[in-house]
């Protein structure tokens, strides 16, 4: 009897993945769509992915337990509009942790996400990564925002009744600046941020869940810059994290210093890169100076997060000179080719969309934008319901068959 105890003990330590009840995969937006191509809406190579869905299909056992997206990419991102679709399908079924990375895009004089606002009594400085050698740089956003100002002070939070209950802020690494939130909907609190093991950010926990704070510095004579906020829930589940920039490119992000500097504070498991609009608007594709930004991106990403797992997207067809863009095409055969070469896994919404010359559907449809380049708010959650069903398809294949 020992030897099959020791047996049967044995056993209840290893991880056993019994089935799940399936994810529910929406048709909101992508129903009416006839031309969508969805016998090829799924993910490539999907096993180098594997990892990550475990980890996602733990969380179902695990409340406390957090998983963190990164979906990088440029103004097709920019405005959360697809990777809303994927934050709320996720942390529907796994968990809300929290809204992730926001920063204040108007204040840069930019588009920001429909559920951020943000205002501040400062004039800012303010830049953005395409803007390689211009100042100030730009950090984890992709943006970047500073003053000389005394006093630097700014609001930021959330709409739709969205709360949160922790913040992590990305500043300076000036600590003469004293950073500090406070938040006034339950009475007035203060939190100076206290000193940090690393310069760039400190994370804090409030009293009670609020909808926006008033972060500020105490008065000084020192130059301040923001980089951006992560927020939190007490809670477990997935944090999905926007990082989208307009006119972005691959070899934008490889300059970005930064960037780079600040990325391990979210703790990727996932990566999501959606890129390569930007690259297509040159006279011809660059196959060799395309693949040499692109794999110097990936070690990037491998450096700072050697665990995660990487999803690359394809950018969806668009008009270049009145047609559909020939390079546009060709950039999106090479990803292809390259991810397929080396099991780097792919959703190639290129061609789910319909591939090339596609994009005349999608104008017919109301679903692209007059300059013929960026798609509607309905178009982009188009793009965003089709990665998830593809997403939410891979991991019902793992755990619900």
């Amino acid at each position: 009897m020992r030897p099959l105890f020791f047996l049967y003990s044995l056993l209840l330590l290893l991880p056993v993945y019994i089935q799940a009840q399936p994810i529910p995969v929406p048709h909101t937006y992508t129903a009416r769509l006839g031309y969508l191509q969805q016998p090829l809406n799924f993910i490539g190579n999907p096993s180098a992915l594997d990892s990550f869905f475990y980890q996602l299909h733990r969380l179902k056992n695990d409340p406390q337990k957090k998983l963190s997206v990164v979906h990088i990419g440029d103004s097709h991102i920019q405005g959360d509009f697809m990777t809303a679709i994927l934050r709320q399908g996720l942390q529907s079924y796994f968990g809300n942790a929290g809204r992730g990375l926001v920063f204040p895009q108007r204040l840069a004089k930019s588009n920001a996400p429909l559920d951020i606002i943000s205002s501040s009594v400062n004039t800012w400085a303010y830049n953005r990564l395409v803007y390689t050698k211009n100042q100030p740089e730009a950090g984890l956003s992709g943006f970047a925002i500073s003053t000389t100002g005394n006093i630097a002070q700014l609001t930021l939070g959330l709409k739709n009744d969205e709360k949160f209950s922790a913040v992590t802020l990305i500043t300076d690494d000036d600590r003469e600046n004293k950073w500090s939130v406070s938040t006034g909907e339950a009475g007035f609190y203060r939190y100076y941020l206290p000193d940090s093991s690393n310069s760039f950010y400190t994370y804090t926990t409030l009293d009670s869940p609020v909808s926006n704070l008033t972060i500020s510095t105490i008065p000084t004579t020192h130059t301040k810059s923001f980089y951006g906020a992560v927020l939190h829930n007490n809670s477990g589940g997935v944090l999905v994290h926007t990082i989208g920039v307009n006119g972005a490119r691959y070899d934008h992000y490889n300059q970005a210093a930064l960037f780079w500097q600040q990325l391990p504070l979210l703790q990727a498991d996932l990566y999501i890169v959606s890129l390569g609009t930007n690259e297509a608007q040159a006279a011809a594709f660059n196959e060799t100076q395309f693949k040499e930004n692109l794999q110097l991106f990936l070690q990037k990403i491998k450096a700072v997060s050697p665990k995660a797992g990487i999803l690359i997207t394809t950018a969806p067809d668009s008009y270049k000179l009145g047609r559909s863009n020939l390079v546009l095409r060709q950039l999106n055969s090479f990803i292809q080719a390259y991810c397929n070469a080396h099991q780097i896994s792919l959703y190639n919404l290129y061609q789910v969309g319909g591939g090339y010359g596609s994009a005349y559907r999608w104008i017919r449809s109301g679903l692209i934008n007059r300059d013929r380049v960026h798609y509607t708010v309905e178009g982009y959650r188009v793009h965003g319901e089709l990665l998830w069903q593809a997403i939410a398809n891979r991991y019902n294949s793992l755990f619900s068959e």
